[in-house]
């Protein structure tokens, strides 16, 4: 716009003088006194006076460019019609050129550019139409002093002010009301205005260019863009200028340059305020960075090919490291995850008492989950619960038939409703002080409907138990809606047609085996062949959402890597990894569900060194702080299993029911994982037990 704002400067004449301000802090006390009392038209209304009182009085730029659009709008408007088509008509006459009312200016500037700048205005002046109402464009003067204060740039207008205020006006009619940044990148809807002004801005930058363009054009960037802005932790920024110093980088908007810039605090328009907000980020950044080569980037005064990754890692604000597991894509919150595994989660802590026939009763800490799919949208319920149940059991403690055990207990449903009422279960606990167990729960009409996995402490022996249980809500129950939701699930395994590297050649994931050899990683970082001991999924007729990334892989020393986001990569026959850099990260989706364990939890996959270990139970409740280390907790958990393979080999695996294919959930495998805690803890604790029963000290 300020081919337009140089134009209606040359349509008047005045002198430039300062801003007069000795009635604005009157003004302002008026305005706060009368503003309980008042409806929105009215402090519209009242909003819009001021700003003709303030250009009236200005001898500035302001008050010339207030001129100028008088004598424009008097020329080619029509106070007859209504102001929004006031606006149209007005944008028609601008990009004929006609600012003076006789003289085109066509043969002096690009036509192309003029008519991106007008249309551009007219989009403005639509938001603010909607935002103020029909009553505050009564006359020419309302409608110069709303173009002039808040359309028109007065001083240098940054690219990412005007950006994020048509996000924000954009989301306001979806939400229908207003909402502030940097709260509104969690708002409801936000995606979809974000996308909208993204691909409007990018329309208008081709027609600035002299090309024509299907709206739509640049998609994928903007997609990038927004999910870079949804996956950023904005909550720990105090001040919107600091705010802005991120964001408007990672949005791929230059800031304007800050050298020599001041900025005066009783600057007398919102626009003028707004304006000097955005050249105090600019000074956060530089204040910050200083001035180096990579912060001159940020002040572009052309935009650039976009370059979030490198800009995000530059200020510290999203996690970069692979190893981190902080993806470039939207992340899940926990119960977002509990959707997309299709189950509901409790925790309990219960007390048991008795001999052979025991009463319990817990009480929930939390519970809820998934309730079920309509098309893509899933329905997610949480409240509070009670349990109380009659049991039975059978077995032999090392001291006698009374039993007393306290326990935590972790219940996987198939959906938050089969979670209450009535169920019946059966299962098995052992105890040596550590009490480790789990069952299965069906409804009284004997079908499957979750289990649990239970820890606690008690007196050393076996039991086999079962019993009924009635479940309720001690509160009120919560609903949320997650819509499309399925789209955004991702999956813990490989699809069968990922590829990997054998001493025989590259294999598809479903042609895998127990026993046999692929590319995987040491902890030197160097490739190697290692065996697969294990499946913790082999199903290739699932479907399922799958993280596809695209690579720019090229040979690189760690020490020469640039700052942006990198994966280590391998090939056949290598003998060390080289860094690939993530160009593109996406949900598409895979046939089969492939989950191969090696022996030493690393494995190779497309190229892309990576965990072989999965989400499993400890990732529903592990800080996400403490996530990288559950490869290492895992790997540790599956001690026994690669102990039975070491002993038996691969027959082993057809035995438990862990190789490829696998028909049904190995239950036998998670068996084998819980029976390696008792080798851990049961030295100790038989130990500390036949200590206390010598009695000596």
């Amino acid at each position: 716009m300020a081919a337009v704002a140089l134009l209606m400067l040359a349509a008047a004449a005045a002198a430039m003088k300062t801003h007069d301000l000795t009635n604005q802090s009157d003004a302002a006390a008026k305005l706060i006194a009368r503003r309980n009392n008042m409806t929105c038209q009215e402090m519209n209304r009242q909003r819009v006076d001021g700003m003709k009182d303030d250009l009236d009085q200005s001898h500035g730029f302001d008050a010339m460019f207030y001129r100028g659009c008088l004598k424009f709008v008097k020329a080619n408007g029509d106070g007859k019609h209504g102001a929004a088509e006031q606006t149209e008509k007005l944008g028609a006459a601008c990009k004929k050129g006609t600012f003076d009312g006789t003289n085109s200016v066509l043969t002096k500037v690009d036509p192309s550019k003029l008519a991106a700048e007008c249309d551009r205005a007219v989009h403005q002046m639509d938001i603010q139409l909607n935002i103020l109402g029909e009553d505050s464009f009564k006359t020419d003067e309302d409608f110069c002093a709303v173009f002039v204060d808040l359309v028109l740039p007065i001083d240098e207008e940054p690219e990412c002010m005007r950006f994020v205020e048509d996000v924000s006006h954009e989301h306001l009619k979806y939400a229908g009301v207003p909402h502030h940044w940097p709260r509104i990148v969690y708002e409801k809807h936000f995606d979809e205005a974000f996308m909208t002004v993204c691909l409007e801005d990018k329309k208008l930058d081709e027609e600035e260019d002299g090309r024509e363009t299907m709206f739509g054009a640049g998609a994928e960037e903007c997609r990038l863009i927004l999910e870079r802005i949804m996956a950023a932790k904005w909550g720990h920024y105090k001040r919107l200028s600091s705010f802005f110093a991120v964001a408007c980088p990672v949005m791929g908007l230059p800031l304007p340059d800050p050298s020599g810039k001041t900025f005066d605090p009783m600057a007398g328009t919102k626009r003028a305020m707004a304006v000097q907000m955005f050249h105090r980020a600019s000074h956060v950044v530089l204040a910050k960075h200083g001035n180096t080569s990579e912060t001159a980037k940020l002040f572009a005064s052309k935009r650039k090919p976009f370059s979030a990754l490198q800009l995000v890692h530059e200020l510290d604000d999203l996690e970069t490291s692979v190893s981190a597991k902080s993806p470039r894509r939207r992340r899940l919150n926990e119960n977002q995850r509990s959707c997309c595994s299709g189950k509901a989660y409790n925790w309990e802590l219960g007390v048991a008492a008795g001999a052979s026939i025991t009463v319990s009763g817990s009480v929930s800490l939390a519970a809820g989950g998934f309730n079920g799919w309509q098309d893509k949208t899933c329905y997610f319920k949480t409240a509070n619960v009670k349990e109380v149940c009659l049991n039975w059991d059978f077995g032999f403690d090392m001291d006698g038939p009374l039993e007393v055990e306290a326990s935590v207990a972790r219940g996987f449903f198939k959906s938050y409703n089969d979670m209450l009422g009535d169920s019946a279960y059966v299962g098995g606990s052992a105890c040596f002080i550590l009490c480790v167990g789990g069952s299965v729960i069906t409804n009284l009409q004997g079908q499957y409907i979750g289990e649990t996995v239970e820890f606690g402490f008690g007196l050393p022996g076996v039991d086999f138990e079962g019993g009924v249980c009635k479940c309720m809500p001690t509160g009120n129950t919560y609903e949320r809606i997650f819509h499309n939701l399925q789209d955004h699930c991702p999956s813990g395994c490989f699809p069968e047609d990922a590829t990997v590297e054998t001493p025989d050649g590259k294999k598809k994931m479903h042609q895998l085996q127990v026993g046999d050899r692929v590319l995987a990683v040491n902890d030197a970082g160097e490739a190697f062949f290692d065996e697969i001991y294990f499946f913790g999924h082999a199903d290739y007729k699932a479907m399922s959402p799958m993280v596809q990334l695209q690579i720019q892989a090229e040979a690189a020393y760690a020490a020469a890597v640039p700052e942006e986001a990198y994966v280590w990569t391998a090939s056949a026959g290598a003998t060390e990894l080289k860094l690939g850099r993530v160009l593109l990260n996406r949900m598409v989706p895979k046939q089969g569900l492939f989950n191969p364990y090696t022996l030493s939890g690393n494995i190779v996959v497309n190229g892309v060194a990576a965990s072989a270990h999965s989400s499993w139970v400890l990732d529903h409740f592990v800080p996400e702080a403490l996530t990288k280390y559950l490869p290492a907790t895992y790997q540790s958990i599956f001690v026994v299993g690669r102990w039975i393979y070491s002993v038996f080999g691969a027959r082993a695996a057809d035995v438990i029911g862990v190789n490829n294919p696998q028909e049904q959930t190995p239950w036998s495998a998670y068996a084998v994982a819980l029976s390696s805690i008792f080798v851990a803890s049961s030295p100790v604790v038989v130990a500390v037990f036949l200590k206390s029963r010598s009695g000596k000290p």
